[in-house]
């Protein structure tokens, strides 16, 4: 359970004042370049703790607005043999920040400087001071963070949020946990790829001060460890980074795929769940979070559909399933692997109302093979740890299915298909054989309002994919795919009739009669090895020879209720398509 306590800094009784006297005066420090926690409404700094020198760098005094008498001293120092760093109050430079507690600074030398801050809040004069210790841009290490830099500002990333998202990817894909324990510094992830927390913490804080995000790093314990993450400023809201359990510990290369963003922009009631720490800067909010910004990942609905879908109460007023782990599914499907998951309730706060919501904006098919659905609008209830969803409309739904191209080759059979409304249990299913029905290839279900699927096989038989509701068909389009070898023939698209013996003896397989043509005459097709003829309703006469001594296993692809539909009755094989035939 988090401890939210809220410490005076021990930096405020170590403050020299610029006033002391003429000499060097000794400060003792744990580290350079580690910023301190503040108590949430105490004027905090932002800006690099690394800057580069012969470079201007911003830095914002955070909470100016809640203070007076605001004023900054820079004094240049150096490393003392006690471990500390000696500076001169005499030698201060005065900065005077603007309204918002903005002010910038070039550090001309490589060297460790204290930058002081002196206010008055509520009546009472306070001060704290922070050391940053100034690189030389030629540093490797400096190179690395400008480079990294640079590479943030060229993929478009403008606001805060979508710089420290970026930065925040940058680490989990170029790096991966120390598990010798070896590399503490920036330098573990930034340039040799791996590091401990306190590798991935410091590298991100540099990085985020590279761009003047307030920011600070939190310790504490998680998982029985000692830890160390991020606390950053967004939109002027405070939220917890944990970069390293971002980036799955079990990794023995930069570059995974594993990664995620669990641990972005998450308030304390989220991080609390495997985190132990005493709160500095309290983060109350969810808005921020990854989930809650760039939404669900694909199918990261799927079991809770699966649930209610099972459930049988699809068609009663209320529909109530407990809600399970299923922000395991978001993980899932965000990076199309399994990550072994500490905490069921890390991101349920999120994503089970953003589960809610995908599940309100589907249709539910109340029995199999009805295309009458209904509509519910869900809720999370927390107290219950339940997916509510209340009755709101039924309605038809409308289905086109068409093939992308016609005639079908074996190697691109494509269904193209549309629905005015997303349903829930929707597939497409493909067979084929000499006689339909014989095999099954296997189904594919339809993911959205409107989409193409492919199905490929090269036996050139008859084929249908139907339209599945659960298990039940609805309708269906089937072919004979043409192999694309010389068997199929076109005939110019001006045709208006077939003269009698106009193809006889000839080669083809498939014969593709354009629209527009009205008739077939007499052995039109006579002696043709004929494997399927597709016939459009603008065909009204058809000679009762016209495909004298053509194969019995001839198929007639016809428009439904055609003059062509009953002319084949009792003759050949047919099958029709409800509406025009593809062009």
């Amino acid at each position: 359970m988090l401890r939210k306590v809220f410490l005076l800094t021990v930096l405020l009784s170590l403050t020299v004042c610029a006033a002391c006297s003429a000499g060097a005066e000794e400060i003792v420090f744990e580290e350079i370049g580690v910023r301190e926690a503040r108590p949430t409404d105490a004027p905090i700094l932002s800006g690099s703790l690394n800057p580069m020198i012969g470079e201007s760098y911003q830095y914002t005094v955070v909470n100016a607005g809640k203070v007076s008498s605001l004023s900054v001293m820079i004094y240049p120092a150096e490393d003392a043999p006690s471990g500390g760093i000696t500076y001169w109050p005499n030698e201060g430079i005065a900065i005077t920040p603007d309204a918002e507690g903005t002010f910038r600074f070039t550090f001309a030398e490589v060297r460790p400087y204290k930058i002081e801050v002196s206010y008055v809040q509520n009546g009472v004069s306070g001060s704290f001071y922070e050391i940053v210790k100034s690189m030389d841009p030629s540093d490797t290490l400096g190179i690395k963070i400008a480079e990294v830099a640079r590479l943030c500002r060229q993929s478009g990333a403008q606001s805060n949020y979508d710089i420290a998202l970026w930065l925040h990817d940058y680490l989990t894909h170029h790096a991966y946990y120390d598990h010798s324990r070896t590399e503490y510094g920036p330098d573990g992830v930034l340039l040799k790829g791996y590091g401990v927390c306190d590798s991935y913490s410091r590298a991100y804080q540099m990085l985020l001060d590279e761009f003047g995000i307030p920011n600070h790093r939190q310790s504490g314990t998680s998982r029985g460890e000692r830890h160390a993450w991020n606390v950053i400023m967004v939109n002027g809201k405070w939220y917890n980074v944990d970069v390293t359990w971002d980036d799955p510990g079990t990794d023995t290369v930069p570059v995974s795929g594993r990664e995620h963003h669990e641990y972005f922009a998450i308030p304390d009631s989220m991080l609390g769940t495997d985190h132990d720490y005493d709160i500095t800067y309290p983060c109350n909010d969810t808005d921020a979070s990854y989930y809650a910004v760039n939404g669900l990942p694909p199918h990261a609905a799927d079991s809770a559909v699966s649930d209610v879908q099972e459930s049988g109460q699809i068609g009663s007023d209320t529909i109530t399933v407990p809600a399970g782990e299923y922000w395991y599914y978001v993980i899932l499907n965000e990076n199309g692997s399994v990550k072994t998951c500490y905490s069921s309730d890390l991101q349920n706060e999120v994503v089970f109302p953003l589960i809610a919501g995908q599940l309100s904006a589907r249709w539910w098919q109340e029995s199999q093979g009805s295309l009458t659905v209904l509509r519910y609008d869900f809720v999370y209830d927390s107290q219950n740890r339940q997916l509510v969803g209340t009755r709101k409309e039924s309605s038809s739904v409308s289905i086109s299915l068409a093939w992308e191209s016609w005639p079908v080759y074996a190697d691109r059979m494509a269904v193209h298909y549309t629905l005015d409304k997303p349903c829930n249990d929707l597939s497409l299913r493909f067979r084929y054989g000499p006689e339909y029905g014989s095999y099954w290839t296997g189904s594919r279900h339809l993911t959205g309002l409107e989409g193409t699927i492919t199905f490929s096989y090269t036996e050139g038989s008859p084929c249908r994919v139907a339209l599945m509701s659960g298990n039940q068909e609805t309708e269906a389009l089937w072919a004979a795919p043409a192999q694309d070898n010389g068997n199929l023939f076109h005939l110019p698209e001006q045709t208006k009739t077939i003269d009698s013996e106009a193809l006889a003896e000839t080669a083809g397989r498939l014969v593709r009669i354009p629209d527009g043509c009205t008739a077939i005459a007499s052995r039109a097709f006579a002696g043709m090895d004929l494997l399927e003829v597709v016939i459009p309703a603008s065909v009204v006469s058809i000679a009762a020879d016209a495909f004298e001594n053509c194969p019995s296993t001839l198929w007639l692809v016809v428009e439904e209720n055609s003059y062509a539909d009953s002319w084949a009755d009792g003759r050949f094989r047919h099958r029709t398509i409800g509406g025009k035939l593809l062009d």
